[in-house]
C-alpha cells in the first residue's frame, strides 16, 4: 500500500510550494470541487493515500487541502496540482 507520509518533497514542486516537508504525516484531506467549492474533510488512515492520490489526479481543479502532523504540530496546507513535465 501507499503510506500517507511525505517521504520526499521535490524542490519547487506543488508539495514544496504548499510547505510540506519530508516526514509530514497526512491525517485528513479535503478535495476541491470543479466549481472551486471545498468538500468535506475526510480523515484518512495511513494506508489510504493511494485512493486520495488517484482522486487528486482525476478530479479538476487538481487542488486539495491537507491536515498534517509535523512532530507535535497539526498544520493545514493546500496543494495545487501542476502538469507533469514528462507527460506534457
Amino acid at each position: 500500500w501507499v503510506d500517507a507520509v511525505a517521504v520526499d518533497v521535490v524542490p519547487n514542486g506543488p508539495a514544496a510550494a504548499a510547505g510540506l516537508r519530508a516526514g509530514d504525516v497526512i491525517t485528513a484531506v479535503r478535495l476541491k470541487g470543479a466549481d472551486g467549492s471545498a468538500g468535506e474533510w475526510r480523515d484518512i488512515k495511513p494506508h489510504q493515500w493511494g485512493f486520495i492520490d488517484a482522486a487528486f489526479q482525476t478530479v479538476p481543479p487538481y487542488e486539495l487541502e491537507l491536515k498534517l502532523k509535523r512532530g507535535d504540530e497539526t498544520l493545514e496546507a493546500t496543494v495545487k496540482g501542476a502538469p507533469d513535465a514528462a507527460h506534457g
